[in-house]
């Protein structure tokens, strides 16, 4: 069993938590991560989207409630999904800011958040 553990970052958006969990070449995401607003401007229509290779693993629209955070509404589960220690993942956030549309996008190289051998 292979746990990899990351945070994501920016000035406007956070990802706190999100981990994978791979084993037997199936691929768990709990849904314990939280998606956090870090300014007072006002955000909205949220997308975030994890892939691997051609595999999209996340993709969730939402908008953010009045306590500026949202947590997804259910764990992911992925059959035939093998994670290898030089893979890379890519988290893309899109959302609208000052009526400004915005991206993120951080390619995140596996053996980074490697928590468990």
């Amino acid at each position: 069993m292979k746990i990899y553990k990351t945070d994501i970052y920016s000035d406007d958006i956070s990802i706190k938590n999100l981990m994978l969990i791979n084993s037997n070449k199936e691929l768990f995401i709990p849904g314990t991560y939280i998606v956090e607003k870090n300014t007072d401007k006002e955000i909205r229509d949220v997308g975030i989207f994890l892939e691997y290779g051609e595999k999209t693993l996340i993709d969730w629209v939402f908008q953010f409630d009045h306590l500026n955070s949202v947590k997804p509404p259910s764990d992911g589960r992925f059959t035939k999904v093998y994670i290898k220690r030089n893979d890379t993942i890519t988290v893309k956030i899109f959302y609208t800011i000052n009526d400004k549309e915005q991206i993120i996008s951080r390619d995140i190289k596996v053996a980074d958040i490697l928590l468990e051998h």
